[in-house]
């Protein structure tokens, strides 16, 4: 039996060993002859076990590499590629060039093509091949695409656009999340631990899911006050000040109780990830910044609606001040 070792891009020698029993067949293929003196058949044809044999591929650490892993790097690299322009809309790609690009097999390719398609990049069709799709078709909500946008060239254009996405959304959830406390006076402190609990059988239903419900609220007021405390400290570049902030605003949109909100919230994570990683956060924050998101995790807990959504809007529009885009 033979031993072949194939050589990958900075990585070590790897020991390959090739199938030595019946060539398979594929349709309306003639059989290929076995062996380093197999090169073809009769009839000319390429003896394709023998190629596929000495394909490049990825160095293997600890395992092999499961399936999500080897179609990843095809769509992250194809995903950049598209929004960042390098392929423009309407270029066409095919599956076996991507296939020979990435050395990845085709049922790896075609799971690929399958999430760009999913995400509005591409359109695969049968003999024309895989057409980059117009920014108009992306799914511009996807995280995914978010990321790949704001590290492009575009990545300022993008960020203004999501920051005033946050002025029209956030300032509506904090004004829905208030309002929702006013209803249910007790609702937000029995989510926070302060409320009796009921005694009678006869306690309204209604009133356990609002506590339910409220739940984000004193996790909201948690996250405004670690914010404020690293903020003072000179944190705003550090990992946990980035953290607090982005459950903070995911606080937000769930304690609105509008579950289109609250589906925005892996959104509103990404752009305010995103500005951390652009250097668009300031070493110390300003002490309006921190002040403003006490205020708002205060007025939601008191039900002052007017304060809250008065309090979302002056925080996004600091933000859009200072990109620019204001």
């Amino acid at each position: 039996m033979v031993r072949g070792l194939l050589r990958d891009e900075g990585a070590s020698l790897l020991p390959v060993t090739p199938y030595d029993g019946p060539a398979r067949r594929r349709p309306g293929r003639p059989r290929a002859g076995i062996g380093a003196e197999a090169g073809r058949d009769r009839s000319g044809a390429t003896d394709r076990n023998r190629r596929i044999l000495w394909r490049a591929v990825p160095p293997i650490r600890g395992g092999a590499v499961p399936a999500p892993v080897l179609h990843s790097e095809v769509v992250r690299v194809l995903g950049e590629e598209i929004v960042g322009g390098v392929l423009p809309a309407g270029h066409v790609l095919s599956l076996a060039g991507i296939e020979e690009r990435f050395s990845r097999s085709r049922t790896v390719v075609r799971e690929a093509v399958r999430v760009l398609e999913s995400l509005g990049l591409v359109v695969p069709k049968r003999r024309v091949g895989v057409t980059v799709q117009p920014s108009s078709a992306w799914s511009v909500l996807s995280p995914q695409v978010i990321a790949w946008r704001l590290a492009s060239d575009a990545r300022e254009e993008q960020l203004r656009s999501l920051t005033q996405l946050r002025q029209a959304v956030e300032p509506a959830a904090a004004r829905a999340a208030a309002l929702r406390v006013a209803e249910h006076p007790g609702g937000a402190r029995k989510g926070g631990g302060h409320a009796a609990a009921p005694d009678s059988a006869d306690a309204d239903p209604s009133a356990d899911d609002a506590g339910a419900d409220h739940q984000p609220v004193a996790a909201l007021l948690a996250a405004a006050s670690r914010l404020h405390e690293l903020g003072l400290r000179g944190e705003g570049t550090g990992e946990e000040y980035i953290e607090a902030d982005v459950a903070f605003h995911g606080l937000l949109l769930r304690a609105s109780g509008n579950e289109m909100f609250a589906a925005l919230e892996s959104t509103i994570a990404e752009v305010l990830r995103g500005r951390a990683q652009l250097g668009r956060n300031p070493e110390w924050p300003t002490r309006r910044a921190l002040d403003l998101h006490l205020e708002l995790a205060r007025a939601i807990e008191e039900g002052c609606a007017e304060v809250a959504e008065a309090a979302a809007h002056a925080i996004a529009g600091d933000v859009l001040r200072e990109i620019g885009g204001e």
